[in-house]
């Protein structure tokens, strides 16, 4: 499909100031080299043919001056595959590094605080430093969710550091009113007879003591390490009861849920990791998690508060980033969304409240179609190569 190009509406963007109109010569080319980061130019075969005396000395200063535009940018798929950087994107970030452009990358993974992502973005990208304050995990807006559930129990979901990501946020992990599956687990050794020999991190919690307190929500941060134990427990976590499971009320058919599931990432049903071909992600465990509990219900749809893309209340944190990065007076009037997923970022950008978002789709990672398409199904305002 033809795409839509909307022009630029105060500052050019980089893309847009090679592509302004006469030829340089060479006294304009050591001008601009001189008054544009170096950065502006890196990856390019040549710098910009068309920028003449005037209009290239304007563009310069209005890109380096005007911040009343931003960058949104996913990680995996975009910045990074695995823990490889994609060619062009350290010179992209760098660029907008060195223009002093507001940007933040907001991606569906997590499973670490930000600022660990933070100093992982930075190592990797060879910059010297990027605050915690310009990333957003798929649940940094669970952190609120701390103060909600003070003083009550509440399952604690992902990989081996999000219990670390949780006590972090606010949730009273050493005190046992944060608990992991594999703690349940431990405490009643019966409840997952396959096990492999998964092993709590922490204390075994024995749910079906007399006394022990109900489990009032389950917290899906991060996708676990093991599906299969992680399963069994959360659809007994939801009937509740005691036994864990068998219901709030003894014989009652079909069973109740009990408890409140919130979800990060839940639309992320696969991302590119190292692999080829894209694999399974958080989206798929809360698919099973669904099924599972539809069959054991008898029919009931699992009750979800999701966070994360294409949500719009994860755009709207993201928005917050950008503007807390500005001077006063300034305003944001166009924000770039840079992903590779149609389903995540370019839907979540297209229906972001406000009118300031822009989706620009990268063909690094999940989307493969080439840049002359788009998406049928999400289809961006934009389609690149790369970050570039």
């Amino acid at each position: 499909p033809q795409l839509r190009r909307s022009p630029p509406v105060s500052a050019p963007s980089l893309v847009d100031m090679a592509a302004a109109t006469a030829e340089l010569s060479a006294t304009g080319r050591q001008l601009v080299a001189r008054a544009v980061p170096r950065s502006f130019h890196a990856g390019r075969r040549s710098l910009p043919k068309t920028w003449g005396p005037g209009p290239w000395r304007r563009c310069a200063a209005a890109a380096i001056a005007s911040r009343s535009w931003g960058v949104v940018m996913d990680i995996d798929g975009v910045v990074l595959r695995g823990k490889n950087l994609i060619p062009g994107s350290a010179e992209a970030v760098r660029m907008l590094e060195d223009a002093g452009v507001p940007y933040a990358f907001m991606t569906n993974g997590g499973g670490v605080t930000e600022a660990v992502k933070a100093e992982e973005l930075a190592t990797l990208l060879s910059i010297p430093a990027i605050s915690e304050s310009r990333v957003l995990l798929s649940h940094t807006p669970m952190r609120a969710l701390a103060e909600r559930f003070r003083g009550r129990r509440v399952v604690i979901v992902g990989s081996k550091d999000t219990v670390a990501v949780a006590e972090h946020y606010g949730f009273n992990v050493s005190g046992g009113w944060a608990v992991t599956p594999a703690q349940l687990a431990a405490g009643n050794p019966s409840i997952f007879p396959q096990s492999f020999g998964s092993k709590a991190s922490a204390p075994a919690v024995d749910v079906n003591a007399e006394g022990a307190p109900p489990i009032e929500a389950i917290l899906i941060l991060y996708e676990p390490d093991d599906w299969a134990m992680e399963l069994q427990v959360l659809t007994d976590v939801l009937a509740g009861g005691r036994p864990l499971g068998s219901g709030v009320a003894p014989g009652l058919v079909p069973l109740v849920q009990v408890a409140e599931v919130f979800a990060s990432n839940p639309d992320d049903f696969v991302w590119q990791a190292a692999y080829p071909v894209p694999r399974y992600g958080q989206g798929a465990f809360l698919d099973c998690l669904r099924t599972l509990w539809r069959r054991l219900s008898r029919g009931a749809e699992l009750r979800v508060t999701e966070f994360g893309k294409p949500h719009p209340s994860q755009f709207s944190a993201a928005q917050q980033l950008l503007e807390a990065q500005l001077r006063p007076g300034e305003q944001l009037q166009r924000i770039f969304m840079m992903g590779d997923n149609p389903a995540a970022d370019i839907r979540g950008a297209n229906i972001a409240r406000g009118g300031a978002w822009r989706s620009v789709l990268v063909c690094t990672g999940v989307y493969q179609g080439g840049p002359a398409s788009n998406d049928a199904a999400d289809p961006a305002w934009r389609v690149e190569p790369d970050l570039r």
